[in-house]
């Protein structure tokens, strides 16, 4: 990771071991003067939307919007756009509800443990405290006419009532933080004209949002200089935002400086050239989206065009996640890690169909549609976006070769192949290095096990964010990297080579990687995949050059489930060593915090060599 990083980690680690740390954070609010409420309305100041009479999206009443305003107003929540759990409308924003843990609200962020195993998985108590659910109830508000603004506005006073400054778990991510407050960005403006937000109550919430940008501004080097990732993004575009939106703090001047000149910066590093995200990640590739559609729409209203070099970087994230996404129902490979994070709920699609955040930036960035269907449509109307009937479809391309990141893509009739082989100049996140994910039409024939938790048990973890998750290869059961610590990997898998060659009757992918460098330093992983255009079926040869004699290698696959039975998979024996088949049990995340038992292939040698032959029946 670089000096740098390990210079300001451990300086971080010592500020918080010490205490030192809470001097900085102080669990006092600093007070600050701001305008009334009616004298802010009167400043006008521009934001994605203004208040309700003032918002232009069409109309449409969804009932997948309805079920779900219905079920929020009644105390359930939405966890990681994949699990409904009812909290109860009286929920105090600290207790885990999977272990009914309750962190103490008086205790300051820098003392607690986030990844106590006691507590289980601090997502489950950040996923409400991010507001994303309180932007279903503003388009079910709008869609259906139901006033929903004094529920929206003491969602707020509650939250900033249970969670006093710097203390208790909510404070502990500058991201959730930041989060929080773009959220409520869009609810403010929203309801800015509801009776029930009062002068007294605007007070309260004007200095909440305060404490917390400054707590953002004051640690915003931990995301800059150790995370750097789509963390920092969402932070400094925060930033960024509230100099903008509040211009009359002191600080306001030196916050969007700041932040337009590190979001940029940010974009400029973590979106590689080709598209590809530095993450390894579609979801976090996907929250970048997001940001990126909010960050330019922002800077565009108030006449404060980005640097270039976010608008190409745009495109490019735009064209590759265009190119990798199955065409009927929107979803990408499960490839990286998935938290289930959707920041801005601005549509009806499903959290797996990733159009409708394609079709919002495709609109920031060319002024016109994507996508036809209405539902896909909504995100962008949201950005300003006129509904229309006509759109400007991107062309999909039969081979890709996105080289700067590793990602590599086949289309041929309904089949989608995709591969990674990829040098890793940032923080790997899982070891799966040479993956390969099938589709034919919108089913993922052979599939990225997902992610399930970060604070889980043992083999959870290493199930999920280890090798065998992956349809690739392992050697004597191991990872191709070595684990340490949670979110660390050490000597890290490399791409040697990788090319895709076309002629008039097959499509042929060949890649290396350097990987397992915990055993002699010198093991090559070589895969070829060879896709016969119009047959569903591909051969895939895997070979281990320089593997220890007596070490099995163990070629790993990850069937649908329901298409197990349909699928064919044929061994080519060298004649060198035999190869075993057997069938385990094994696990598919979906979404984050839910998994399934699925089956699990694997072939074995104590040889160097399996060729496959797989096909649809």
């Amino acid at each position: 990771m670089g000096l740098e990083y390990v210079l300001y980690r451990s300086w971080d680690m010592f500020l918080k071991k010490s205490g030192l740390i809470k001097l900085k954070f102080s669990t006092s609010s600093k007070k600050t003067k701001f305008p009334s409420l009616e004298e802010w309305k009167k400043m006008n100041i521009p934001f994605i939307l203004q208040s309700k009479t003032d918002t232009k999206v069409p109309v449409h009443q969804n009932d997948k919007l309805k079920q779900a305003g219905e079920k929020i107003l009644n105390g359930e929540i939405e966890f990681f756009n994949a699990s409904w759990l009812n909290i109860g409308k009286d929920y105090d924003w600290l207790t885990n509800p999977i272990t009914d843990y309750r962190y103490n609200p008086n205790q300051h962020w820098a003392s607690i443990h986030e990844l106590d195993p006691s507590a289980g998985d601090i997502k489950y108590v950040w996923e409400k405290s991010r507001f994303s659910y309180l932007l279903v109830v503003m388009r079910y508000d709008y869609h259906f006419d139901i006033d929903c603004g004094a529920f929206a506005i003491n969602e707020i006073l509650s939250w900033i009532d249970h969670n006093p400054v710097n203390r208790g778990p909510n404070w502990i991510s500058s991201q959730e933080i930041g989060l929080r407050l773009m959220n409520w960005f869009f609810l403010l403006n929203y309801y800015q004209d509801h009776p029930a937000l009062t002068q007294v109550r605007f007070a309260t919430i004007m200095q909440s949002i305060y404490d917390q940008v400054l707590h953002i501004e004051h640690h915003i080097y931990f995301s800059r200089k150790t995370v750097r990732n789509n963390h920092a993004v969402t932070e400094v575009l925060l930033l960024y935002l509230a100099g903008h939106l509040f211009p009359f703090h002191k600080e306001s001047k030196r916050w969007k400086r700041k932040g337009k000149k590190w979001f940029e910066k940010e974009i400029a590093y973590q979106v590689y050239p080709d598209g590809s995200y530095l993450q390894h990640s579609m979801n976090y590739h996907r929250v970048v989206i997001q940001l990126l559609t909010l960050g330019i729409a922002f800077s565009e209203k108030i006449d404060d065009r980005l640097d270039e070099i976010v608008y190409t970087r745009a495109g490019a994230s735009l064209n590759f996640l265009f190119q990798l996404h199955n065409e009927e129902n929107g979803a990408l490979s499960n490839y990286g890690n998935n938290d289930g994070s959707l920041f801005f709920p601005l549509g009806n699609a499903d959290y797996s169909d990733f159009r409708s955040q394609l079709n919002a930036l495709h609109f920031i960035l060319n002024k016109t549609q994507l996508y036809i269907d209405s539902d896909l449509q909504e995100e962008a109307c949201w950005f300003g976006a006129p509904e229309t009937k006509s759109h400007s479809p991107l062309e999909f391309v039969s081979v890709n070769q996105f080289d700067y990141g590793g990602y590599y893509s086949i289309r041929d009739k309904d089949t989608l192949t995709f591969l990674r082989c990829g040098n890793h100049r940032d923080r790997p996140g899982q070891a799966d290095n040479l993956h390969l994910d099938l589709w034919k039409g919108s089913v993922n024939l052979l599939q990225d096990a997902g992610t399930y938790l970060y604070n889980s048990e043992p083999d959870n973890i290493q199930f999920f964010m280890g090798t065998r998750s992956h349809n690739t290869v392992m050697l004597d059961g191991q990872d191709q990297m070595l684990k340490s610590g949670r979110f660390i990997w050490l000597r890290w898998s490399q791409a040697d080579y990788a090319k895709i060659v076309e002629d008039e009757n097959e499509f042929v992918f060949d890649g290396q990687i350097q990987a397992y460098k915990n055993f002699n330093g010198k093991i090559r992983h070589k895969r070829v995949v060879r896709k016969k255009k119009g047959m569903d079926s591909w051969e895939v040869e895997d070979t281990l050059l320089n593997k220890p004699e007596g070490l099995r290698m163990s070629q790993v696959w990850h069937p649908h489930p329901k298409w197990i039975d349909r699928l064919s998979f044929e061994i080519i024996n060298s004649g060198e060593s035999k190869i075993k088949r057997e069938e385990q049990a094994g696990w598919y995340s979906s979404s984050y915090g839910v998994r399934e038992e699925i089956p699990e292939i694997h072939f074995s040698t104590i040889g160097n060599k399996i060729k496959t032959i797989i096909k649809v029946l």
